[in-house]
């Protein structure tokens, strides 16, 4: 064998034989084990002791035995990763040559003689095309087998190891059960006496990731040293190295380690669960000793946030059990989840007279009940007094039982554009990973920075709010990342501050430059990632291109670039990101015009007009003065344009407004004051409510009320000569922002750019308003920094503060300009006492068993009030309704704590005539329906039982979010576990 053979070679035989065909292959393996590194762990042991400092001796040696000298990437993590996504490291430097058969065999007959011929893989050493010649005498050909191989470069082996996470060697024991009988203090001390109690080891480090070394280095004799420290988890470890040298030698290792003590309590912790559950808090407890042991186990839970005992009466905080060697038993205590708590820690201790193990972790307590928020807004011109009076609060106070008060606030500013700046942190949170949610985030953060280093009063009011409380007094909550996500996601108030200068605090740190900046630079990476070759974007990363999702953040970018927050030469990879996209859209503007030529050309001098075309003529007039529109485009622009000047009054109000602007960017200003003129005509004016159009709602993104009035603004703006109209309008869209936020994200965006982007400037010095809630004089120096001179301050009351008499609110403004009052009530409502309820949309949702029978899988639906049993499968089935085409359509179906879902996967998914994006999280499972054609669907997903107890699981509610007013849920209902 001579060294270039290394890789393998092949031999391939042909012949024919009394009128058959036969051929032979076969593939000789000359591996290159002269690039192989052997790699060795000198210093390993069986099992890993969590919480213990470890150090390593990693050594190399090269194909003969020698020492190496080589760099090393090592790891060690929670091998139960694998079953989410297969780890494997590979560097395949040198290529194995496959097996190819290359022959192919015609058919022959006796008319027509044909052949046999070798088709040369093209790297291999081979004889000629040969063509031999047969005469076949009537007979006929064998077989009739085509064989045929394309040619190609030889793939290199690539190894596959399938990983199956061992369970922990626990599982395969005797299983004990436990000994009731009282422990007297006396046993309890002697069983405990050689383990004092500040010895016994409390885990609670449970990292999946032990440790990454990118860049080791071995020694001269070519060993190295890993140390480390294990996580507390007791689970399986997997170990992988990866080793080169100069001369490119290669080698691997991969070890699977276990973590245990020989003695362990393993507790069975729910993700989540709500209040007024009741589990059975279960924990196995181990002996993986050669004795028998009698353990006493000791429990503890506190609320995590103030550190106080709660749950339990204490004498069952303790039990005894005895262990025979390499046995296990279980225990359990009974938990009726309390009201008022948040987050639940608890404190696990065995200890025996040898060895003792402990663990503490802590896990969301979600409420039971679904926050309703009733609101009341107020008015007050220049100089005006008023009182209004809160009729649902004094109402629903008197005549329902089962309402809980949370808060009641009433909130008072001089300053209406306060409510669009304290709104801008909502926009930049991560409420899902859309496309266009992390567009959101990037456009409010880009508006957030330009507005603070722009007003040097809004720059000093933020400053100030940053430091009245310093990051000493963050709850543990708050500092506990792998928490917060799940509880804010389920119970957003949770963290809310318990006073004023805490909250202004918060919004000060999130106008911070720095943080602005550097999070405008992570959403901007993630666009231009997600962003397709095509120049597109999709709705979700996985999904096809989506022309709606790219004119969106094209139309975003090009307004932040018209008003001068964006500038394009000093930005030009967004410039690229944003050339590139826009080359998208003209290529569909051109695609959707040459198909209405072809297919039907009688319907082009008609109206062809649609609100895609008139949003894209919208932001290329934008645009005009960057991105010029190209010789192919230029047919179909101009096209849609005549369109727009001779059809423009068939369109709504919001595409309306859209094609007076553009007409007016592309020259055609008499069109655009003729058009501003009608709508104009057509407007309403209220001496509270400012100036506004009657509007028809609907579920399409260009029929949304808040946006049409913003686009409204801009209309007016640009276009009209009469700043008050504008002032006017900006009332009434404020006017519309009920309590904390307007109806969806979108609408917000547009509402806060039409009003910081155009009329009066509306940050000046003004005095507090004047205010009586039941009689009671509020001081507005104490809901509001002296420093801040917004005019801005809140008041709230908590629980059973809220009376019916601070329905009454009198207000008095001072100032010689608007003010705008609000007062909302928030209180809770058990979830299953709420009844189902929809509107166009509605939805129904049903468990099914699954159960294994003589005739095979059955699934049966599961009655009211029925009881299941740890280790069933269930299976919620919702049913969705609905009369009309809808876009942009969210389902959340809420999760008891009993349940643990089948499948962890988040991802794309096609099922039932529906396309979605389904993100599975702790609490719940949501659905993203990019298009709901009408008609009626069904949606499944399979969940185990892991749980014991009576748990609530929440109702599945339904939203349009494009109009939130298209909405329905389903009946709340509850779960019943025995073992």
């Amino acid at each position: 064998m001579k060294d270039e053979y290394r890789g393998n070679f092949s031999v391939n035989v042909i012949t024919v034989k009394n009128n058959r065909y036969y051929n032979f292959s076969k593939t000789i393996q000359v591996p290159f084990d002269n690039k192989k590194l052997e790699l060795k762990l000198e210093t390993f042991r069986d099992y890993l002791t969590p919480g213990a400092k470890e150090e390593w001796q990693l050594s190399i040696r090269g194909p003969e035995g020698e020492e190496a000298a080589a760099e090393i990437l090592a790891a060690m993590y929670d091998a139960s990763l694998d079953k989410f996504a297969s780890n494997h490291w590979n560097m395949n430097l040198y290529k194995n040559k496959n097996q190819f058969r290359n022959w192919k065999a015609s058919l022959f007959n006796t008319k027509t003689s044909r052949g046999i011929k070798y088709i040369s893989p093209g790297y291999l050493s081979t004889p000629k095309d040969i063509y031999p010649d047969f005469n076949w005498f009537g007979y006929e050909f064998y077989g009739n087998h085509i064989f045929t191989m394309k040619s190609s470069m030889a793939r290199g082996s690539r190894e596959v190891m399938e990983l199956a996470v061992v369970e922990n060697d626990a599982e395969e024991m005797e299983e004990v059960e436990v000994e009731q009988t009282e422990v007297s203090a006396a046993e309890i001390i002697k069983q405990t006496m050689d383990i004092e109690e500040g010895q016994i080891p409390i885990r609670s480090n449970f990292s999946e990731t032990a440790f990454f070394y990118p860049n080791l280095k071995t020694d001269s004799e070519g060993n190295t040293i890993i140390s480390f420290t294990t996580p507390d988890a007791l689970t399986e470890w997997k170990f992988m190295a990866l080793a080169y040298t100069d001369d490119l030698k290669v080698g691997k290792l991969v070890q699977n380690i276990k973590a245990r003590k020989e003695l362990m309590v393993m507790p069975n912790v729910p993700r989540f669960v709500r209040q007024g559950d009741s589990i059975n808090f279960t924990a196995k407890v181990v002996n993986f000793t050669d004795e028998d042991i009698l353990a006493n186990v000791e429990i503890e839970f506190f609320d995590a946030v103030s550190m106080k005992p709660i749950g339990i009466s204490s004498d069952k905080l303790q039990q005894k059990i005895k262990l025979s060697a390499k046995s296990n038993g279980k225990l359990s205590w009974s938990l009726a989840l309390p009201f008022d708590v948040s987050m639940i820690s608890y404190r696990i201790k065995a200890t025996s007279n040898s060895f003792s193990d402990g663990e503490q972790r802590s896990f969301p307590v979600l409420t039971n009940r679904m926050l309703v928020t009733e609101t009341m807004p107020m008015f007050l011109n220049a100089g005006e007094s008023k009182t209004y009076n809160f009729k649902a609060l004094t109402d629903k106070t008197a005549t329902s039982k089962s309402i809980a008060n949370y808060r009641y606030t009433v909130e008072v500013t001089s300053n209406p554009v306060w409510y669009a700046i304290q709104v801008l942190p909502y926009l930049s949170e991560n409420k899902n990973n859309s496309t266009l949610s992390a567009f959101r985030r990037y456009y409010s953060n880009t508006v957030s920075s330009f507005i603070v280093n722009s007003n040097p009063e809004i720059k000093r009011v933020f400053e100030s709010w940053q430091q009245l409380t310093p990051d000493a007094f963050l709850s543990n909550l708050e500092k506990n990342e792998d928490l917060k996500y799940t509880v804010l996601q389920a119970t957003p108030w949770v963290l809310e501050a318990e006073n004023e200068t805490e909250q202004k605090r918060r919004i000060g740190i999130l106008f911070d430059i720095n943080r602005l900046a550097n999070e405008k630079t992570v959403t901007f990476e993630k666009l231009r990632s997600t962003q397709l070759s095509s120049g597109a974007w999709p709705w979700f990363n996985g999904m096809r291109d989506d022309v709606f999702t790219t004119q969106k953040i094209v139309l975003g970018l090009a307004k932040l670039h018209d008003k001068g927050i964006l500038d394009l030469d000093d930005n030009r990879s967004t410039k690229g990101v944003l050339k590139k996209a826009v080359r998208f859209l003209d290529r569909e503007l051109v695609e959707n015009y040459n198909r209405l030529k072809k297919e039907h050309p009688e319907r082009l001098k008609k109206n062809n007009l649609g609100a895609s075309q008139i949003q894209y003529l919208y932001l290329r007039a934008l645009l005009s003065s960057e991105i010029t529109v190209d010789k192919k485009t230029k047919e179909a622009f101009e096209y849609y344009s005549h369109q727009a000047k001779k059809y423009w009054l068939k369109q709504n109000l919001y595409l309306q407004g859209m094609i007076a602007v553009s007409l007016n960017r592309l020259g055609h200003r008499n069109e655009a004051e003729a058009i501003v003129r009608s709508l104009d005509e057509r407007s309403l004016v209220s001496e509270e409510l400012g100036m506004y159009w009657r509007q028809q709602r609907g579920w399409n993104w260009y029929q949304s009320v808040v946006e049409t009035q913003a686009m409204m603004i801009e209309a007016f703006a640009e276009i009209g000569a009469n700043p008050k109209a504008v002032e006017q309008m900006k009332v009434w869209l404020l006017k519309q922002k009920q309590t904390q936020r307007w109806k969806t994200p979108s609408a917000t965006l547009e509402a806060v750019f039409a009003l910081l982007t155009t009329g009066n400037k509306l940050i000046t010095e003004s005095q507090y308003v004047v205010v009586k809630v039941g009689g009671q004089n509020i001081d507005a120096e104490e809901g509001s920094s002296k420093e801040a001179g917004t005019g801005y301050f809140k008041t709230s009351w908590n629980g059973d503060e809220i009376t019916g008499e601070l329905a009454t609110i009198d207000l008095q403004n001072p100032n010689n300009n608007i003010a705008w009052a609000a007062a909302y009530w928030q209180y809770f409502e058990d979830l299953d006492k709420i009844g189902a309820s929809g509107s166009p949309l509605s939805l129904e949702k049903k468990f099914y068993v699954e159960r294994l029978t003589e005739e095979g899988t059955v699934i049966e639906e599961l009655p009211e009030g029925k009881e299941l049993k740890t280790g069933d499968k269930l299976i919620s089935r919702i049913i969705i309704r609905s009369d009309r085409n809808m876009d942009f359509v969210h389902l959340r179906d809420m999760r008891s704590s009993a349940l643990e879902p089948v499948s962890s996967i988040s991802g794309y998914k096609y099922s039932g005539g529906l396309g979605y994006y389904e993100n599975i999280t702790d609490v719940s499972t949501d659905f993203f329906f990019r298009h709901l054609a009408k008609g009626t669907y069904v949606l499944e997903y399979a969940t185990f039982v892991s749980q014991s107890g009576k748990f609530s699981n929440g109702i599945a509610t339904i939203q349009s979010m494009y109009a939130p007013e298209f909405s329905a849920h389903s009946e709340g209902s509850g779960l019943t576990v025995v073992e």
